[in-house]
Parts: C-alpha cells; sequence; structure tokens
C-alpha cells in the first residue's frame, strides 16, 4: 500500500498507508481527505551533454563563423572520428 496524505477541514495533515482508491480515512472521529499527487515529469534527457559533443558543438559554430580561417589544433583525423562516433576518449589522445 502506498503512503499518502490526508488532510482534514481545519488544515491538520497525516500520513497514512492507504489502498489507491482509498479517498478517506477516519481517525480518532475526525475525516482525513486525501490530498492530491503531484506529478513530475522529465523532459529531454537526464543527463548532461558529454564533453566531446560540446567541442563538436563549439568546432561547429566556430567553422560556421570563421569558415576556412578557422585553424583547430586538433588533426582533421581526430575530429573525423569525433564526429562519427561522438566520443570523448578521441580528445582525450591529443
Amino acid at each position: 500500500m502506498p503512503l499518502y496524505e490526508f488532510e482534514s477541514k481545519d488544515g491538520e495533515v497525516i500520513e497514512a498507508l492507504a489502498e489507491p482508491e482509498q479517498r478517506v480515512i477516519e481517525k480518532d472521529g475526525k475525516k482525513y481527505y486525501r490530498r492530491s499527487v503531484q506529478r513530475i515529469s522529465i523532459v529531454g534527457k537526464a543527463a548532461p551533454p558529454g564533453m566531446a559533443k560540446e567541442i563538436l558543438e563549439f568546432y561547429k559554430k566556430k567553422e560556421e563563423k570563421e569558415g576556412a580561417r578557422f585553424y583547430s589544433r586538433f588533426s582533421k583525423e581526430t575530429i573525423k572520428r569525433a564526429w562519427e562516433n561522438d566520443s570523448e576518449p578521441y580528445f582525450d589522445q591529443v
């Protein structure tokens, strides 16, 4: 049985184990009504982007801004492998 919060008419709140369909409980001659359960939802990814993803986005912006004048300290092969595999170890090798 799940744990729910119940509230009386005078604002007193208690926690109690109850069946999901049970909306009202009686305790010490008082009626307590189940409070609504707040729902949360997660949108998108739960994990932040990895370092490789950030570096790839940085290079894409730099290349769009500077074009052929952009110089990178990484080799073309390293960047190409990162684009293809989108993994961080390639950047650790340089």
